[in-house]
């Protein structure tokens, strides 16, 4: 539910450009009321107004620009953490301020929020189109088993958070480096102090729900999941499956049948055997 704050000539302006979605409304504080493609706008009196729907790329010109989108920056992200099956895919990009406009309008946003058809195509457009501005690496299920007893996840995606970030620093002028934070700073620091000793990136911001505060953490999440799918679909292809995303009983469903056929040793080639479900 995105909140900004907008003048008198601006409402104006709003008023002027949507006035024909304009709906009756009860409540004396609300000044207008619009629907529009699905997506309800309250302006107030005080001059707030509040968005409500599932998409909302097109007011993204009306929401204030963060410091991160405003400037160079490099931002990183991970996928597959909750999920059972697949791999983890941390992914990590340097977005230019001239970028912004152009990425917001392509729908760039959490992609927790965009259906996987749209993450498909938002990702194969920015690959094909900026091939140079990210990075990746994609930690699969034989690796993270191997080691399920001496690392956590938090562990693992701290190590490749900064190895990605240092590829890209060591490749742009940037002017800040956002990271969508999973573990406090104390503790990621500590985890590199332990595994990853060779020059640890400082200088890093942590943002909780950091892809809602910079579009270069919502262009990663988005590779991320892209990539993601494409190692689910290498996996189903490769043992047989169709593989559930998540955690949930449709998964279980899926575990259960791989073992009622026999083929139980797979699961080390494409679950995460640290899991619950397993112990």
């Amino acid at each position: 539910m995105p909140v900004t704050v907008m003048t008198p000539s601006q409402i104006q302006q709003f008023y002027n450009t949507y006035k024909k979605y304009l709906l009756p409304n009860t409540n004396e504080y609300i000044k207008y009321f619009f629907k529009i493609d699905g997506v309800t706008v309250s302006i107030y009196e005080s001059g707030k107004v509040v968005f409500m729907g599932k998409d909302l790329s097109m007011f993204n010109k009306y929401f204030p620009i963060s410091k991160y989108d405003n400037a160079n920056t490099i931002g990183s992200d991970e996928v597959g953490t909750g999920d059972i099956f697949g791999p983890i895919v941390v992914a990590s990009t340097y977005v230019k301020k001239e970028m912004v406009s152009e990425l917001k309008e392509l729908g760039v946003k959490d992609s927790k929020t965009i259906p996987d058809h749209k993450i498909v195509q938002i990702a194969q457009y920015v690959i094909k189109k900026y091939p140079d501005i990210y990075t990746y690496y994609i930690l699969d299920n034989e690796r993270l088993n191997d080691f399920k007893d001496k690392f956590n996840l938090n562990e693992f995606k701290a190590y490749i958070h900064n190895h990605n970030i240092r590829i890209l620093k060591d490749k742009f002028e940037y002017d800040y480096i956002c990271l969508d934070d999973f573990c406090g700073e104390k503790k990621y620091y500590n985890y590199l102090s332990k595994y990853d000793k060779s020059n640890p990136v400082t200088g890093i911001s942590f943002e909780t729900k950091g892809e809602g505060k910079s579009i270069a953490v919502a262009l990663s999440s988005i590779i991320a999941r892209y990539l993601f799918l494409e190692s689910i679909k290498k996996l189903e292809e490769k043992y047989g499956y169709k593989l559930k995303l998540g955690g949930s009983k449709e998964v279980n469903k899926v575990i259960d049948k791989i073992k009622s056929d026999g083929n139980s040793k797979i699961l080390y080639h494409i679950a995460k055997l640290s899991f619950k479900t397993f112990n």
